[in-house]
Parts: structure tokens; sequence; C-alpha cells
């Protein structure tokens, strides 16, 4: 079976990832690499954003339900792995808010950002919440400059 066009280019970037493992990647200026927390072990960047940073979604539900020292270490191994890939700046966020389940429902951020030292952290607060038209415009504007050439999809 041939894949066609973005997806047989995702697969490729993906394995050109993998093979990467265990190597540092140069900081591009037109780049963005995105990877689980599971496959960054080992390699390193000057620039880190980790997302989703809130309780039931690291430490995930799963190790929380469990209540055993074991899987929430596992979670906190994955926390250690995340945080020391930076070489130069690391960014963890958090939401206040999440659509889950078809509801707004309010966010604990996680429990691990406890266990940073203070002197290393430097919070930021929304000013305002932003506009569902605000949020909208954004999202367009992402995709008009995230999208792909017509040229490049017809491979």
């Amino acid at each position: 079976m041939k894949l066609q066009g973005s997806i047989q280019k995702a697969i490729e970037t993906l394995s050109k990832i993998l093979k990467l493992k265990g190597k540092v990647l140069p900081f591009t200026e037109d780049k963005v690499t995105l990877m689980t927390m599971h496959a960054v072990k080992g390699l390193e960047f000057d620039y880190v954003f980790v997302v989703g940073f809130e309780e039931g979604l690291f430490p995930h539900t799963n190790a929380l339900n469990e209540n055993t020292i074991d899987a929430i270490e596992e979670e906190r191994r994955l926390f250690y792995v995340a945080i020391t890939r930076a070489r130069d700046k690391l960014f963890l966020s958090c939401c206040q808010h999440r659509r889950k389940m078809q509801q707004n429902v309010e966010c604990t951020p996680s429990p691990f950002l406890d266990e940073i030292p203070a002197n290393l952290v430097k919070y930021h607060e929304p000013k305002s919440e932003v506009s569902d038209d605000i949020a909208f415009n954004i999202l367009e504007n992402m995709k008009k400059k995230f999208a792909i050439p017509e040229s490049d999809t017809k491979n």
C-alpha cells in the first residue's frame, strides 16, 4: 500500500526523528519538532515547550487511580526526562479551563510543578480571557501560516 502526500511525509519525518534518537538536534529557526515525552529521551533542544501540565494529564489519571508508588514514580520519571531536554529555556504550560467530554472543566496545575525549586520558576498569569472571536481569528491565522502549499499535496 503506497501512502500519498502529507501522510507519507509525516511518516518519513517521524522515521528520521527516531533514527536521531540519542543525538543532539540543532536549533533551526524555521522548524518545530513535536514529540511525546516518551520519544525525547537522549535528545536535547535549545527551547522546550511542554503543554498540558495539569493534574490528570501529568500525572495521568490512570497513574493517580492506580494509587501506587510505582505508577506515580514512572510519571515523575517522564516529567524529569521532559524538563531536562532543554539546553537554554523550558516552558511549561497548563490551562485554567479545558473542554472535556463536551463540558468546560477547571484544571489544577500538575503537583510536579511544586517539585521545581522556586528560584527557577517564573509564573505568567493571563491578563484576561481570550474571547471566542479572538480565538477564532488566531486559529484562522495559524491555519493560513502553516497551510501546506498545494504543490506539496500532489505527491
